[in-house]
């Protein structure tokens, strides 16, 4: 029994290995979307400060300028980008979760130590969550405008020339920051649980390395909260990045724990 949850914990760190890369390239769609986004905005701004405004009518922005044209293609292809990049990421991450949690309880069945449920439960539960609130961020988008309909009515009547340019929606970034948030929380838990359960495993220095490196992962997602509050929201999304790739290590040590201690 404990041999075969060793298995699965093998497993559950080759996936997440693939996991994290994903993280990474998902980090990266976000970032790229955040920076086309502060662009577009930027060029609408300066070009309705010195023209007009915008007004949403049948599906469109009727805006006094047509520089925003050129910045919605890389966006709308960028996003459906990511809201792709979240699924896989999702399921990479349930998956990897489920199979290290098993890893987990097989520490638990060896040991007899508590934490080794605790890692279990808090790998499901936890990782489950962060994805289900990513998920739900990427496709429950705001839709977005700098002026209000009724200044915009305003400028039309008094300058009635306009260009048509397509709405901009971006991902709901409360609950993304949340998702990255438990997902963290859900990192650094396991990353205690391992550092405790690290006399009980075949590789004492790899258990330990991986719990303090699942803790930094952990951390290191946290300041995405930047991107919610738009406050130097490209360092958020990098330090996510960074993140992620803290975890992949933390996956590849997880795998080598669970193969050393394979014939406990």
């Amino acid at each position: 029994m404990a041999r075969a949850t060793f298995l699965a914990g093998i497993t559950g760190g080759i996936v997440g290995s693939i996991a994290a890369i994903i993280g990474v390239i998902w980090c990266i769609y976000s970032t790229l979307f955040l920076m086309n986004y502060s662009h577009y905005t930027v060029d609408i701004a300066m070009y309705a400060y010195y023209f007009g405004a915008i007004i949403p009518i049948m599906g469109y922005y009727v805006i006094f300028a047509a520089s925003g044209m050129y910045a919605i293609l890389p966006i709308h292809s960028i996003n459906a980008s990511l809201s792709m990049w979240t699924m896989i990421l999702g399921i990479f991450l349930v998956a990897s979760s489920i199979l290290i949690g098993i890893g987990f309880f097989g520490m638990y069945r060896a040991s007899g130590n508590s934490m080794g449920v605790v890692g279990l439960i808090t790998s499901i539960a936890g990782s489950s969550v962060g994805s289900l609130l990513i998920y739900l961020g990427v496709i429950s988008q705001q839709l977005q405008t700098p002026y209000s309909i009724t200044y915009g009515i305003i400028i039309f009547i008094i300058f009635p020339i306009v260009f048509f340019v397509q709405p901009i929606y971006i991902p709901n970034l409360l609950y993304l920051w949340l998702g990255l948030t438990v997902l963290g929380v859900t990192f650094i838990l396991l990353g205690v649980c391992t550092i405790s359960l690290s006399k009980h495993t075949g590789n004492v220095s790899a258990s330990k390395a991986a719990g303090a490196l699942s803790i930094v992962g952990g951390i290191l997602l946290f300041p995405y909260i930047l991107v919610w509050l738009r406050l130097y929201d490209t360092v958020g999304s990098a330090t996510a990045l960074i993140g992620f790739l803290v975890i992949l290590i933390t996956f590849i040590l997880w795998a080598a724990v669970y193969y050393s201690s394979r014939k406990m």
